[in-house]
C-alpha cells in the first residue's frame, strides 16, 4: 500500500439510481478513502454529466469519471455527426480502416429532406426513430411511414439493420465496455467481458409493432409479462463459445468489433481535446467509462448503435437468468478500472511533477501492469494503420508509439484546397472548404511553409523543440497545429487518394409543400437561365411584377436565338407558415414572408450568375472620364449595402460583376437585375419593379479597370490596400459556381489580378464625403446624386 497517508474523500453525485455507486465504493480501499461531499472530494463518481464548475475543482491529485467533450459520443445526434465527419477526414487514406460500421443516421430537422431522398432511393429500407439525447430505450420505435418523421429538434432517424444475427431466434446486441484514460496521447482500453443483451420475443421482421422483438434494451424488455425471462444476460465469453459451436469465426468478428470501437473513440478525440483545453483546471484525472452497444448482422458484420454515458452498473437480470454473472462481471469491471487508474495508490508528488514525456511512458506502464481484465484498444497494434486512422497524431501519440514500437513512420502532409496570400511578411491562408481567410503567426507560418515543401512533421517539430526553452510544449504546439489543419480539411496525409475522399457531411432541410395553381416566367441572369415557377396566386401577384421585365428580356433573347432551350426551374412554394424557395426537389430556404422570399430569390439568382471559371464580386463597374472603368466592390454578400448605393450614385441594384480571368487578360461583365431598392418609412428595405428596359451588358476587358475600391470602416479617405487585405474585406461576398465559396485557384488568380492594379480602401463613416473623395481621385463619366435619405443612412442599417 506504500507510505501511510491521510484518508482521502470520495463523492458520488448526479442522477443516480439505486445500486449505481455500489461497486465503485466497494472497489475503493477503505483504509485510504472515506465519504466526502460536493464541496470536498478527491475523486468524484458522477452519474450523468456534471456542470462545468465541477471540473474546475480538479488538480493534479483529483480524478473524475468524465471527460469534457464526451457528448461527441454519448448524444446520438452528435455521434452520427462525429462519425460522419471523421469518415470524411480519413476516407482518402488507403491504410485507414473502413468506417462502415454505423447505420445511416439523419438528424432532425436539418436532415429531413436527405432522409426522404434516402428512403425514396431504397423503399425496402426500414427506419428507427430515436430521441437524440435519451437512454434506456425511451422513445425508440420503428417508423411506419418515414415521411412522418418529426421535423423538430431532438430526434434522429436511423436505418434499421434489416438482417440481424439471431440467438435462438431472438435479436441481440453486445454491450461492450471501453475505458478512456487519456486524450493526448489517446489511450483507451476494452474490457474482456461484456454482455449479450437479448430481445424478449422471437424476431419477426413482418411485425413492426412488437417492440419486444426489435428492441434489446433491458428497461424495455422487463415490461414484457408474456416472456418467461424478460431480461436475460449472456456473457461475452459464453457468446463466443456459442459462435464457435455454430462453426463461426469469433476471432475475426471480434477483430472487426475492436477496429470499430477504436475508430469510434478516435473520432471523438478532437471534441474531447478541444473541450479539455477550455477547462481552467488540471484535467489529468479525467477518464471515461463507456457502455457501447454493438449489433451483429446476419453476415457477422458489427454495427455500432450507440455509446452510453455512465452505463448502468445495476443488476438487471434475475439470478437464474444471468443476474449472478451480471453482478460478478460489473463488480470485477469496476474493481479492475479502479486498479488501472491507480485510485487505491497514494499520490506520488515526484511522479506528478515529472516531465510530460516521463509521465506518459511511466503512467502507461503502470496502467498496463494493473490492467486486469482490460485490453489495450488505443493505440492500436499496427502503428502505420493507427496513424492513418488519426487526422493527425498529437505529440503524446508519437511519444507513446515510439515507446511501444520504436519511432513511427514519418508523416508528410500536403495542403489541399488552400490558397496562400501574403501581406508584407505575413502569411494568410484562404480555406476554400470554409470560405474564409486564416491569419498565421510567425511560428505557424514557418511550420506551414516547411510542411508545404514536403518536410515530415516530426522533423519540423523536433528541430523547433531543440531550439526552444520548452521543448515538449513546442513539440505539442506543432502537432496540435497540424491536427487543427487536418481537422479543418486544409491538409491531407501524403499517400492519400483524393478520389476516395468523402465530402464533409452537411444538412439538408426540407418542407412539405402542397401542389397548387402556378405561373411560370423565363429568367436569364448572367450565365444562368431558369424558369421561375410561382406556385400560388399570392406569390404570383406579388413577385411576377418584380421579375416581369427580366422575363421579357429573356423571351426576347430566346426569340433572337431562334430555338427553344430546356432550362431548370426554381419555384416559390407555399408552406404551412409562409413560403419557401425550392429548386428541383431541394428546398432552399426556411418558410418566410413574400418579401423575404423575393430577396432570397434575387440573391439565389445573383449567386449563380457565373460558371466554374468565373468569380462573382458584389459591386459595380463605374465608367471614368478617361474611358477606363473603376470596380467599386462591396463588402456585403447582398450587394445592396448603403455605401455601395450612395457612392455609386445609383439606386439600381445590379450589385454584381462577373470576373472571368481567361485568355488575354480576362473580362468583367455586369449582371443586370431588373430590381431596385426602395426604402419605406416603416417597411425597411423592399424590392420594387425596375423601370425601363433591361439591356444585355457588354463585357469590359479586365485590363481597362483602372483601380479597385473597397469600402471599409473609417474616415472618408482613400488609402492603399494590399491584395490580401482586399480579399479579406470582400470574402463574405465572393462566390464561385452555384453560390459556393470560390475555389482556391480562383482566389489565387484574383489575388494576382489585384496585384496588377491599384487597390484602395475608402472609409465610409461619412458617405457624402466618401463619394466626394472618390470623385476627386477618379472623375466619373457621369454620376447621379444619391438620394438624400440613402446617403444619410448609417452603413450598418441597410
Amino acid at each position: 500500500m506504500g507510505r501511510q497517508a491521510t484518508r482521502r474523500r470520495y463523492w458520488c453525485g448526479g442522477n443516480r439510481e439505486p445500486g449505481q455507486d455500489v461497486f465503485f465504493i466497494e472497489a475503493l480501499d477503505e483504509r485510504l478513502w472515506k465519504p466526502g461531499s460536493a464541496e470536498d472530494w478527491d475523486t468524484c463518481w458522477y452519474t450523468g454529466m456534471p456542470d462545468p464548475e465541477v471540473f474546475e475543482r480538479l488538480d493534479a491529485t483529483r480524478s473524475i469519471n468524465h471527460i469534457p467533450g464526451n457528448n461527441a459520443l454519448t448524444i446520438k445526434s452528435y455521434l452520427a455527426r462525429t462519425l460522419a465527419r471523421h469518415r470524411a477526414l480519413v476516407a482518402d487514406r488507403p491504410q485507414a480502416p473502413a468506417m462502415d460500421f454505423f447505420p445511416a443516421t439523419f438528424v432532425m430537422p436539418e436532415d429531413y429532406r436527405a432522409l426522404q431522398q434516402a428512403a425514396a432511393a431504397a423503399p425496402e429500407r426500414r427506419w428507427l426513430l430515436k430521441p437524440a439525447n435519451s437512454s434506456r430505450g425511451r422513445g425508440i420505435r420503428l417508423l411506419a411511414d418515414v415521411a412522418a418523421a418529426p421535423r423538430e429538434p431532438g430526434w434522429i432517424v436511423q436505418e434499421y439493420v434489416a438482417r440481424p444475427h439471431l440467438h435462438r431466434g431472438r435479436k441481440y446486441v453486445l454491450r461492450l465496455y471501453v475505458l478512456i484514460t487519456s486524450v493526448d496521447p489517446l489511450v483507451a482500453w476494452l474490457y474482456e467481458e461484456g454482455f449479450q443483451k437479448l430481445a424478449s420475443a422471437p424476431y419477426d421482421p413482418e411485425d413492426a409493432t412488437n417492440i419486444y422483438a426489435h428492441l434489446t434494451n433491458p428497461d424495455v424488455n422487463e415490461t414484457n409479462t408474456a416472456a418467461p425471462p424478460p431480461v436475460a444476460f449472456v456473457g461475452t465469453g459464453r457468446y463466443r463459445q456459442w459462435l464457435r459451436a455454430q462453426g463461426l469465426d469469433d476471432a475475426a468478428l471480434f477483430a472487426r468489433i475492436e477496429e470499430a470501437l477504436r475508430m469510434t473513440v478516435i473520432a471523438a478525440r478532437a471534441s474531447m481535446r478541444r473541450r479539455l483545453a477550455q477547462v481552467s483546471a488540471d484535467t489529468r484525472g479525467c477518464y471515461e467509462l463507456l457502455g457501447i452497444d454493438c449489433l451483429i448482422d446476419a453476415d457477422l458484420r458489427p454495427w455500432i448503435m450507440e455509446c452510453n454515458l455512465s452505463p448502468s452498473l445495476e443488476v438487471c437480470a434475475a439470478p437464474a437468468d444471468g443476474g449472478d454473472f451480471e453482478a460478478a462481471t460489473k463488480r470485477r469491471l469496476v474493481a479492475d478500472m479502479v486498479a488501472l487508474l491507480g485510485l487505491n495508490e497514494v499520490p506520488d508528488p515526484a511522479r506528478l511533477s515529472a516531465p510530460p514525456e516521463r509521465r506518459i511512458t511511466e503512467g502507461f506502464a503502470r496502467q498496463t501492469a494493473c490492467s486486469g481484465g482490460f485490453r489495450l484498444l488505443c493505440p492500436g497494434p499496427d502503428p502505420a494503420a493507427y496513424l492513418a486512422s488519426l487526422p493527425a497524431p498529437g505529440a503524446g501519440d508519437i511519444h507513446l508509439l515510439t515507446h511501444l514500437h520504436g519511432r513511427p513512420p514519418d508523416l508528410v502532409f500536403a495542403p489541399t484546397e488552400v490558397a496562400e496570400l501574403y501581406e508584407d511578411d505575413r502569411l494568410l491562408l484562404y480555406a476554400a472548404g470554409e470560405g474564409r481567410v486564416i491569419a498565421l503567426n510567425a511560428v505557424a507560418s514557418l511550420v506551414w511553409l516547411r510542411m508545404a515543401a514536403g518536410e515530415p512533421i516530426g522533423r519540423i517539430a523536433d528541430e523547433l523543440a531543440e531550439r526552444s526553452a520548452t521543448p515538449w510544449a513546442t513539440r505539442m504546439s506543432v502537432w496540435t497545429l497540424v491536427d487543427d489543419w487536418a481537422q479543418r480539411g486544409l491538409v491531407r496525409l501524403a499517400g492519400s487518394d483524393p478520389d476516395r475522399a468523402i465530402p464533409r457531411p452537411g444538412s439538408a432541410a426540407a418542407t412539405s409543400v402542397p401542389e397548387t395553381q402556378e405561373r411560370t416566367l423565363p429568367l436569364t441572369v448572367g450565365r444562368r437561365r431558369v424558369r421561375l415557377v410561382l406556385a400560388c396566386p399570392a406569390a404570383a401577384g406579388r413577385l411576377a411584377p418584380l421579375f416581369a421585365p427580366l422575363a421579357q428580356a429573356s423571351r426576347n433573347r430566346a426569340q433572337a436565338a431562334g430555338r427553344a432551350r430546356r432550362t431548370p426551374e426554381v419555384a416559390v412554394l407555399p408552406a404551412p407558415d409562409g413560403y419557401v424557395l425550392a429548386t428541383g426537389r431541394q428546398v432552399l430556404t426556411p418558410p418566410q414572408g413574400l418579401d423575404g422570399i423575393a430577396l432570397a430569390l434575387w440573391e439565389w439568382l445573383r449567386a449563380r450568375a457565373g460558371d466554374e471559371t468565373e468569380l462573382l464580386i458584389p459591386g459595380r463597374l463605374l465608367p471614368l472620364a478617361d474611358g477606363r472603368m473603376l470596380l467599386f466592390a462591396s463588402r456585403k454578400e447582398t450587394g445592396y449595402d448603403a455605401p455601395g448605393l450612395a457612392i455609386a450614385g445609383s439606386r439600381d441594384a445590379h450589385g454584381l460583376v462577373r470576373l472571368d480571368l481567361g485568355p488575354e487578360g480576362g473580362t468583367l461583365t455586369p449582371v443586370p437585375l431588373p430590381l431596385r431598392l426602395s426604402r419605406g418609412a416603416e417597411d425597411g428595405v423592399l424590392l420594387a419593379p425596375a423601370t425601363g428596359p433591361v439591356p444585355a451588358p457588354d463585357p469590359v476587358p479586365a485590363r481597362d479597370v483602372a483601380a479597385v475600391v473597397v469600402p471599409r470602416e473609417g474616415e472618408p479617405v482613400l488609402a492603399p490596400l494590399s491584395s490580401a487585405e482586399a480579399i479579406v474585406l470582400l470574402l463574405a461576398g465572393l462566390r464561385g459556381a452555384e453560390g459556393r465559396p470560390p475555389p482556391a485557384a480562383l482566389v489565387e488568380a484574383f489575388d494576382e489580378w489585384l496585384q496588377a492594379r491599384p487597390v484602395l480602401g475608402l472609409g465610409v463613416t461619412d458617405l457624402e464625403a466618401a463619394a466626394a473623395a472618390l470623385d476627386r481621385a477618379f472623375p466619373l463619366k457621369a454620376r447621379r446624386s444619391p438620394p438624400a435619405a440613402m446617403a444619410a443612412q448609417p452603413a450598418s442599417e441597410i
